[in-house]
C-alpha cells in the first residue's frame, strides 16, 4: 500500500491526518485489489469514493454503476478528455442508451438454458419450481436454441423468439396438427433445438400446451414494448472491448423500478464469463486491466458465483469495489455462509459510517482488542516512614488491565457523527486505519461540476453491422479452420405490423441526406403515434397487404401499386415527409409562407394526377389477374346440389357462384362448431359427414353426424363417438 498523492494512478481509500492520501495502485502487493465498501444514507459513498475512483483512474477500463445518473453527468466529459471511449447502458430509459441483446453472447450449448433461466427466474418465483416455471424455463430454452442455429445474426433476439410464438400455433388443428410441432419437426434429427422440444413441451399434454405458451409470454411481456425491442435488438459495443482499449461503461440501474432485475443481472452475469473468456486467450490477463464500482450492489441480483468471481478475478487484471448500504442486505441476498465467503474475497474492507448495528458489530469486531489501564479505586499511604525518617510520606493508587474493542459497536455507529461525517474506518489486509474520507470536491475543486452534462443528452454510438468475430488485439495470433458452403441468400424478414410501425418511425435511415435524417429523427419519421396505425389499416382494407401467419406480405395488387409509383421518386420516399417537415419548420419561425406551400403540394397533387395514370396503362397485370383467379379457386369446396355451379366461401356462409339465380347457401357452422372444408365437401356429394368436438349447454364436448336435408339445412343424424 502506498501513501501517495491524489495525482497518482489507482484506487483512492482515503488520507491520513497529515493530508496524505492512500492510493492503491494496480500493481499493489497485497492479495487483491477487490474493496467492500459499506455506507449508510448520507455517508459520502458516491462523493467520497465512487466519484473519486472513476476521475483518478486514468489507464485502466472502469465499469461503474450509477443509480442516478450523476456519475455519467459529472464525469463523461473528464474521462473522454481522459482517451476514454464513453458507453452508456441505461436500464432507466432504453431510448438513452446503447443497445444490449444477450442472445449474441452465447458460445456454447449451455449458454441458452442460463440466459433462460435468468429471464424466467426474474418473473416467477425460482425458490417454487413447479410444473410452470419448469415449462417455461425449457420451451424458453428451446426457443433460443432454435433462434441461435436456425436466424441469421441480426435476427437472434427476444422479439425474434416472439415473432415465433406468434406465427406458429401450439395448438392442435381440426386434423391434429400443430404449426409449432411442424416447424421442429422440419429440423433435421440431433439438432439440439429439437431435441430439446422433443423432450419438453412436445411431451405436454395438448389441454397443458396453450396455458404454458401463454405463461412463458406473460413472463416476456416487458420485452413486446418497442423501447425494449429496440433496446435488445443488437449490441452496440461488446464486453470484450473493456478489456482491449480504455471504456469507461455507466450502467443506470433505477433504485425503484425492478421490472428489469433479470436483465440486469443477466447483462453482469455475461460480462464476467465474457472478461474471462478474453482473460484465457492472453494468458489469464486482460490486456487491459479493469476496474468495476458497483454501487448499490444488492441491485444486480443475485450472482451464482460471485464469490469465485472475487477469488480469481486478480489473476485476469480486474478490480472489484463491492458497494453497499449495510451486512443485512447481503446476508438476505446471498446467505450467511456465502455472503460471509464474498466478504472474505476482499483484501480491503472500508466502513463510512451510517450503518445499523449487525454492519457495526462486524467492523467493531474486525479492528480487534486492545488492552487499556484501567482504575480500579483504593488508595494506600505509609506516615510511619515519614515521621521515622523526616521524609515525605509515599501514597499509590490501584489500577489493572484489561481488554476492550479498538472501537467499539457504538463509536462504529456514530462514526458519522464525528468532524462533520469525514471520518471512516479502514481494513486493509486485516490491519485496522481511521482515515478521513476524500470527497471529490476536496481532491479536484469545482473540476467535475464545471464539466457537467446531462444524461438526456447521450447519444449512442451504434454499430452498422452485427459482431460475428470475436475482438482481436495487434500482434494476437489466431488458429482458423476455414471451410466453404454453398448456401442461399436469404430475404430480408418479413414484417410484422409491429416492427413496421417502428420501421415508419425510424424512416430517416432509408435515406442518404444527413440533413434530412436529422429531420425525420426528430419528427419520429413517418406520420404520428396516433396515425401509422390507421395507415396500416386502410393498406390491408384496401388490400395491397394481408397478414399471413401475423407477416405482412404484399399483394399482386400491392406490387401494381408501387410499380405505378416507382418514377415518383418523392412519393415513394421518406425524403417528402422530411422536405415538408424542413418548410413547415421555417413557415414556424416566420421563415416562409404558408400560401406557398400549400400551392406546392396543389402543383406535386396535379402532376401526380396527370403522370401516374400514363405510367399505370404501361403496367402488366397478368400477375394481378391470376392471383385473383388462383383465389377464386381457393375459395372453390364443391358443386351446387341445385344447379351445379361451384360453391365458394362468402364473409361468414357458402354460397352458389351463380347467385342471384341460385341463392344455395350453407352455413359455415353447425351449433356454434365451425364446419371443415371435408365436412362441406361430403355434405355438398349428399353424403353424411362428422362434426367433431360441439359443446352442449354444460361446456361437454360430443361427435354428431349430420346432413344437408330436403330443406336445405343441416339436420342432425346422430351422436357418434
Amino acid at each position: 500500500m502506498s501513501s501517495l498523492l491524489a495525482e497518482s494512478d489507482g484506487l483512492i481509500l482515503g488520507k491520513f491526518q497529515s493530508g496524505n492520501v492512500v492510493i492503491q495502485p494496480e500493481d499493489s502487493k497485497i492479495s487483491n485489489r477487490n474493496i467492500f465498501v459499506v455506507g449508510g444514507p448520507g455517508s459520502f459513498k458516491t462523493q467520497s469514493y465512487v466519484l473519486p475512483n472513476v476521475v483518478n483512474n486514468r489507464s485502466t477500463s472502469i465499469v461503474v454503476t450509477d443509480p442516478k445518473g450523476e456519475i455519467y453527468e459529472l464525469t463523461n466529459e473528464i474521462k473522454k478528455a481522459q482517451g476514454f471511449k464513453t458507453v452508456v447502458i441505461n436500464f432507466k430509459d432504453f431510448l438513452l442508451s446503447s443497445r444490449y441483446n444477450p442472445l449474441l453472447y452465447i458460445r456454447k450449448s449451455n449458454d441458452t438454458n442460463k440466459i433462460a433461466n435468468v429471464i424466467v427466474s426474474a418473473k416467477n418465483d425460482p425458490k417454487r419450481k413447479d410444473f410452470w416455471f419448469n415449462a417455461q424455463l425449457n420451451l424458453l430454452n428451446t426457443l433460443i436454441k432454435y433462434v441461435y442455429f436456425e436466424y441469421e445474426p441480426s435476427a437472434r433476439t427476444i422479439e425474434g423468439i416472439l415473432d415465433f410464438l406468434e406465427e406458429f400455433d401450439p395448438r392442435y388443428n381440426e386434423e391434429g396438427v400443430s404449426e409449432l410441432d411442424e416447424q421442429f419437426e422440419r429440423l433435421p434429427d440431433g439438432h439440439e433445438a429439437k431435441r430439446s422440444y422433443y423432450l419438453g413441451f412436445r411431451q405436454a399434454q395438448s389441454e397443458a400446451r396453450p396455458n404454458i405458451v401463454i405463461s412463458l409470454l406473460t413472463t416476456l411481456q416487458d420485452f413486446v414494448d418497442k423501447e425494449v425491442s429496440e433496446f435488445t435488438s443488437t449490441n452496440d459495443f461488446f464486453f470484450e472491448e473493456l478489456g482491449t482499449s480504455k471504456i469507461c461503461l455507466y450502467v443506470l440501474i433505477s433504485p425503484l423500478d425492478r421490472t428489469w432485475d433479470g436483465l440486469v443481472n443477466l447483462f453482469f452475469q455475461q460480462m464476467f464469463t465474457e472478461l474471462y473468456f478474453l482473460g484465457d486467450k492472453h494468458n489469464a490477463k486482460l490486456p487491459v486491466p479493469l476496474v468495476m464500482l458497483l454501487d448499490e450492489f444488492v441491485n444486480l441480483g443475485y450472482f451464482p458465483t460471485y464469490e469465485n468471481f472475487l477469488a480469481t478475478c486478480r489473476g485476469y487484471r480486474i478490480s472489484v469495489s463491492t458497494i453497499l448500504q449495510s451486512l443485512p442486505q447481503g446476508f438476505e441476498l446471498y446467505g450467511d455462509k456465502k455472503f460471509k465467503a464474498i466478504i472474505g474475497n476482499h483484501a480491503i474492507k472500508i466502513c463510512l459510517g451510517g450503518v445499523e448495528e449487525t454492519t457495526a458489530e462486524y467492523f467493531s469486531r474486525q479492528v480487534n482488542d486492545t488492552t487499556i489501564k484501567v482504575y480500579t479505586g483504593g488508595t494506600s499511604e505509609s506516615k510511619t516512614s515519614a515521621k521515622t525518617t523526616n521524609r515525605s510520606g509515599s501514597k499509590s493508587e490501584s489500577y489493572g488491565y484489561q481488554k476492550r474493542r479498538l472501537i467499539t459497536e457504538g463509536e462504529v455507529i456514530n462514526l458519522q457523527q464525528e468532524e462533520n461525517g469525514r471520518k471512516s474506518i479502514v481494513l486493509i489486509d486485516g490491519k485496522p486505519y481511521m482515515l478521513r474520507k476524500t470527497p471529490q470536491f476536496e481532491l479536484f475543486g469545482n473540476l467535475l461540476k464545471k464539466h457537467e452534462i446531462s444524461q438526456q443528452d447521450y447519444i449512442r454510438e451504434e454499430k452498422e453491422d452485427v459482431q460475428t468475430l470475436p475482438l482481436v488485439i495487434i500482434g494476437e495470433h489466431a488458429e482458423v479452420d476455414v471451410k466453404s458452403a454453398e448456401k442461399e441468400t436469404q430475404p430480408p424478414k418479413a414484417f410484422t405490423e409491429g416492427t413496421l410501425l417502428t420501421a415508419m418511425k425510424t424512416a430517416g435511415k432509408t435515406i442518404d441526406d444527413e440533413e434530412a435524417q436529422k429531420i425525420l429523427k426528430d419528427t419520429e419519421g413517418i406520420g404520428t403515434e396516433a396515425t401509422r396505425a390507421s395507415i396500416i389499416e386502410a393498406l390491408k382494407q384496401k388490400e395491397y397487404i394481408q397478414v399471413i401467419k401475423n407477416k405482412l406480405v404484399v399483394t399482386e395488387k400491392g406490387k401494381l401499386l408501387c410499380q405505378a409509383v416507382e418514377s415518383q421518386h418523392l412519393l415513394t420516399s421518406a425524403e417528402m415527409t422530411a422536405k415538408w417537415e424542413t418548410y413547415l419548420k421555417k413557415i414556424g419561425k416566420r421563415e416562409g409562407n404558408q400560401e406557398n406551400f400549400i400551392t406546392n403540394i396543389k402543383k406535386f397533387i396535379v402532376h401526380l394526377l396527370e403522370a401516374v395514370p400514363t405510367d399505370i396503362e404501361k403496367l402488366n397485370f397478368s400477375d394481378y389477374q391470376e392471383q385473383k383467379e388462383k383465389e377464386a379457386e381457393k375459395s372453390i369446396v364443391g358443386k351446387c346440389p341445385k344447379c351445379g355451379n361451384n360453391i365458394v366461401l362468402k364473409k361468414s356462409f357458402y354460397g352458389c357462384s351463380n347467385y342471384p339465380e341460385c341463392k344455395f347457401t350453407l352455413a359455415e357452422h353447425f351449433r356454434k362448431k365451425k364446419l371443415t372444408k371435408t365436412n362441406v365437401k361430403e355434405l355438398l356429394e349428399g353424403k353424411e359427414t362428422l362434426v367433431k368436438g360441439i359443446k352442449n349447454k354444460e361446456k361437454k364436448s360430443y361427435n354428431a353426424v349430420v346432413k344437408i336435408g330436403e330443406k336445405g339445412y343441416i339436420d342432425f343424424i346422430s351422436f357418434s363417438k
